[in-house]
């Protein structure tokens, strides 16, 4: 009877037989050295695991806030909401999978299943495997736990979610407070445009500068359209940038003619959100009924423990109670200013939720619309609805709050959007005001023969970037003239994450424009950035570190990239580099321009412009 040794951890002496490792990349090739049996590695399982996975995942995911009991509610409608269910606003049922484990865990599952599959394994030994996979696996294998994570009691959980609503109900009072202090002014306009004061968008001493609409205000005004930003109050969200109070921040708003959403809030409004708990005893009356269980049944795989956490967590912290804010904000500043028009770019987060149906309770006839802000692929899941139960809310008619219009980069998320069940009338693609700096793809950038220079793009899931630094710094070790630099991402906090801090530890860290780093790079290495898109446009080769968890690259969906799944394979590459290696065609480049980025002519802000500005003249026929 076979086993496989499944390993998160080391085990102590390798295994005779078959292994399967989710080491990080340094242990990992260490123990590939060493094995003596079939050494597989899960960063390489199959596309087919990886879709059974995301299959599964999303269909869950759907089913949890419709699942009812027979002739009862469904779990969104016993969650109660004004404007929309509350159910909207958890990070279940907005598939957060930078900040949930459950996909990722889910993946890792299909990768033992295949792994098993292929072996004829019938016996599993795990080390260091997270509890809630050991749990689902029991089902089908019989489990030999080693070196079990320590679990934390429930009440813990609890505690701590207690604690950040307690947090977020002190910080709300303050907002609220700061800005029902500061003179706001009238703020309406045809256009309000959604931000983050000061993240966002903010004042550089000469105007307001936003990350995201870049100039699509100022095309919006050549059309005869009055434009103004509704923001929430929102200081130090951007680590970059030097903290300001948010008294200060909020009297610089009111200088500049921003309206701040917490100025139509009540301290009460605060303290009633933080102290709403029926979401969480609606959830707490079900999570052990057979009928609200069966939603998480896959074939003979209980998938219960990869979501529990998650569940519980979002209904018993401040998720809710604060896209619940939002809401009320929106609507009473939607109500009172009557916009013809309030634009997000969050596409279907849970604060751009609120912000629709917000805008819909107070002001029916404005339009609500979303400019994507970053590209994306299947994936990313949080991007994801479900058209029968989420996007047309079956079988309960609340369905998930979404624009009426959609602003897609390129014509690939466009096709995203449409099957989640967008009429075609309400998504257009027009390029993003963000990525109006992409120009048309560049000839392959030559190399100098001498040396390879390397340069790291991270994202914000510092854990998976973690193994890309660790990876990137294994391979490169001894190798005369590789040079390596590191490119943060603007929002990275490097202490958040004791891994990722270790793994950038003495490496280059540049703070030089963009365009300076492709200059200087002679490929990219990257999981998930945008960065690495841009590379391959400029003639540069973009190398991806495959994630062990989800790939919310949309260049590794959209083309034909060179990936690595381990240090010795980067490894061979860095000492046999050549200009161009793994650099899709010229004929490749140019689809990927136009199905990520729509066109490279730095028409974006004016085609979204040009788009609403279309929506609102037919709203007003």
């Amino acid at each position: 009877m076979t086993r496989l040794t499944v390993c998160w951890v080391p085990p102590p002496a390798p295994p005779e037989g078959p292994l399967l490792s989710f080491l990080p990349p340094i242990a990992e090739e260490t123990l590939a050295h060493a094995a003596r049996g079939p050494f597989l590695r899960a960063r390489a399982c199959s596309a087919a695991a990886r879709a059974a996975a995301l299959e599964t995942y999303l269909r869950v995911s759907a089913s949890i806030g419709a699942s009812a009991e027979p002739n009862g509610p469904t779990l969104r409608a016993e969650c109660g909401g004004s404007a929309a269910s509350s159910w909207w606003y958890h990070p279940g049922s907005f598939k957060a999978c930078e900040m949930d484990p459950a996909f990722s865990r889910l993946i890792a599952v299909h990768a033992v299943l295949e792994a098993a599959e292929s072996l004829g394994a019938s016996e599993l030994e795990t080390w260091g495997a997270p509890r809630e996979i050991v749990a689902v696996l029991r089902a089908r294998f019989a489990v030999a736990e080693r070196r079990a994570p320590a679990s934390h009691p429930r009440v813990l959980l609890l505690l701590r979610a207690a604690g950040s609503r307690l947090a977020f109900a002190a910080d709300a009072l303050l907002d609220i407070l700061a800005a029902r202090a500061a003179d706001v002014g009238a703020g309406r306009a045809d256009v309000l445009l959604f931000g983050y004061w000061d993240w966002s968008c903010w004042f550089d001493g000469r105007k307001i500068v936003d990350r995201y609409f870049k100039a699509f205000p100022e095309r919006l005004s050549a059309r005869g359209r009055s434009v103004n930003w509704l923001c929430w109050l929102d200081p130090g969200g951007d680590p970059a940038r030097p903290r300001r109070g948010r008294f200060e921040s909020a009297r610089d708003a009111a200088r500049r003619g921003i309206v701040l959403m917490q100025a139509f809030l009540e301290p009460l409004d605060a303290l009633r959100a933080a102290a709403d708990f029926r979401p969480l005893g609606a959830y707490l009356r079900r999570r052990g009924r057979p009928d609200f269980r069966a939603v998480f049944q896959s074939g003979d795989l209980d998938l219960f423990p990869l979501f529990e956490e998650c569940l519980l967590r979002g209904f018993a912290d401040a998720s809710i109670p604060r896209a619940t804010l939002v809401e009320r904000a929106a609507q009473r500043a939607a109500a009172r200013l009557r916009p013809r028009a309030v634009v997000h770019f969050l596409e279907h987060y849970p604060q751009a939720r609120a912000c629709y149906a917000g805008t819909r309770a107070g002001a029916p006839s404005a339009l609500t619309a979303t400019l994507q802000h970053a590209t994306f692929c299947a994936e990313k899941t949080f991007y994801f609805l479900e058209p029968a139960r989420e996007f047309r809310g079956e079988p309960d008619g609340l369905p998930v709050p979404t624009p009426d219009l959609v602003l897609a980069m390129g014509l690939k998320p466009r096709e995203h959007f449409l099957s989640y069940g967008y009429p075609p009338q309400r998504v257009v693609a027009t390029g993003s005001p963000r990525f109006d700096h992409i120009r048309p793809p560049a000839p392959v950038k030559s190399w100098s023969g001498k040396g390879v220079r390397l340069l790291l793009a991270p994202a914000l899931d510092l854990g998976m970037e973690a193994q890309m630094l660790e990876a990137a710094r294994a391979a490169a070790a001894g190798l005369p003239g590789v040079s390596l630099r590191l490119r943060e991402h603007p929002f990275v906090q490097p202490r958040t994450d004791a891994a990722y801090a270790r793994a950038r530890a003495g490496l280059e860290l540049s703070s030089s424009p963009l365009k300076e780093d492709f200059a200087w790079a002679d490929a990219v290495l990257f999981s998930y950035s945008t960065i690495g898109e841009e590379a391959v446009l400029r003639g540069i080769p973009a190398w991806q570190w495959r994630p062990l968890a989800y790939d919310a690259s949309a260049l590794s969906e959209a083309a034909d990239i060179t990936r690595f799944t381990s240090v010795s394979g980067l490894r061979e590459a860095l000492e046999h580099f050549h200009a161009g290696r793994g650099l899709p065609d010229e004929p490749s480049r140019n689809r990927l321009l136009e199905q990520l980025f729509f066109s490279g002519d730095g028409g974006g802000a004016e085609r979204a412009a040009a788009a609403l500005d279309a929506a609102l003249n037919v709203r007003s026929e």
